[in-house]
């Protein structure tokens, strides 16, 4: 008999895993591209190419590829009627739970490109490049103000001194919350696009976990370094949390200060930036 598991855990504050079972529902997927291009959805697994209209299983992953024509861009994507802030010309949707439709608006692209624009404020320095056209695996380095072709991929490379710690990225006036501590930074350029990053005094967070009967927590970062609950993390660290499950148990989701976060059969970690201060 499979059990549920009681498992506590904390990430700044407190979370818990239960178990579940998978449901066999099925959603549409619908997709199209306006004048100028087009869009192109598959599976991630089992791979398979959709076709729009056709259905997929609840908790299927999608990649979607927005692909214009010569001479055009994207101008943005349309989610379930809604539209999306990414500039990227694929996205990945995980965990398909409801019908799901999609459109991609395309525009003609300006022949001089678009102008980028980054600061930095603190102590260090910020590069911006992107892939040569010239030259496989090289970068091409650009000062402030150059412009860069329509659908341009340019990284964004902040290197703090002094002890200091990365901060805010700032995009056309937006912080991007997710890249709180993060070095690099890549963005596609749509249209002119204003960067500007932060050096700030390094902040660290305390992150706490327990173990449970049948189960036990495990947490790393991105380099592999191992953390005990309790144990202070620098502000913007991503921290993944695995659930080491015995036999006959099930996972079920993760609940996190309170929040559930939906679990995969598939999966048994979750991966969270330590980027807010949490309350137990």
């Amino acid at each position: 008999m499979r059990k549920l598991l009681p498992l506590l855990l904390c990430f700044l504050a407190f979370a818990a895993p239960r178990l579940y079972g998978q449901g066999g529902a099925k959603y549409p997927v619908t997709f199209s591209g306006t004048e100028g291009g087009s869009v192109r959805v598959t599976v991630v697994s089992p791979w398979a190419a959709l076709t729009s209209g056709d259905l997929v299983v609840a908790g299927s992953d999608l990649s979607v590829f927005g692909e214009p024509n010569t001479g055009y861009q994207l101008d943005y994507w349309e989610i379930n009627g809604m539209r999306s802030e990414t500039t990227d010309y694929s996205l990945s949707i995980e965990d398909v739970q409801s019908a799901l439709s999609i459109v991609a608006h395309f525009k003609k692209a300006p022949a001089e490109g678009y102008p980028v624009h980054f600061s930095i404020t603190g102590e260090g320095s910020l590069r911006a490049s992107y892939p040569s056209p010239d030259f496989f695996g090289s970068q091409t380095e650009i000062q402030d103000g150059a412009h860069v072709p329509a659908g341009t991929r340019v990284t964004f490379e902040l290197t703090p001194q002094n002890g200091k710690a990365i901060g805010d990225w700032t995009i056309d006036g937006k912080k991007m919350s997710s890249m709180y501590g993060k070095k690099t930074l890549t963005y596609t350029v749509i249209s002119e696009t204003t960067l500007s990053a932060e050096i700030v005094d390094p902040v660290y967070h305390q992150i706490t976990f327990d173990d449970s009967d049948g189960v036990s927590v495990s947490a790393s970062d991105q380099l592999w370094n191992v953390y005990s609950s309790g144990a202070s993390v620098l502000k913007g660290t991503n921290i993944s949390f695995r659930a080491n499950v015995e036999e006959d148990y099930l996972l079920d989701h993760w609940e996190v200060n309170g929040n559930v976060y939906p679990h995969k059969s598939s999966k048994t970690s979750i991966d969270l930036p330590s980027n807010e201060q949490y309350a137990r």
